[in-house]
């Protein structure tokens, strides 16, 4: 079963963002992070190299946050 992603404690939206390093995407950074609104989001987690492991860092932080 896909995970779901956990709104986003502040502005209660998140949502993936994909990013394959190349020159259209604007990051050099390749993988897999979540992003809100508020911003809270992108800057609680790091990029990860798989979706999986972004959800469940994200909802980890959640969950303790």
């Amino acid at each position: 079963m896909d995970k779901q992603i956990k709104p986003c404690p502040h502005c209660q939206n998140a949502w993936m963002y994909v990013s394959d390093g190349d020159y259209y995407s604007d990051y050099e950074s390749k993988g897999y992070r979540i992003n809100c609104r508020c911003g809270y989001a992108w800057k609680t987690i790091s990029w990860q190299p798989t979706r999986e492991e972004a959800i469940e860092s994200w909802n980890r932080r959640v969950n303790n946050g």
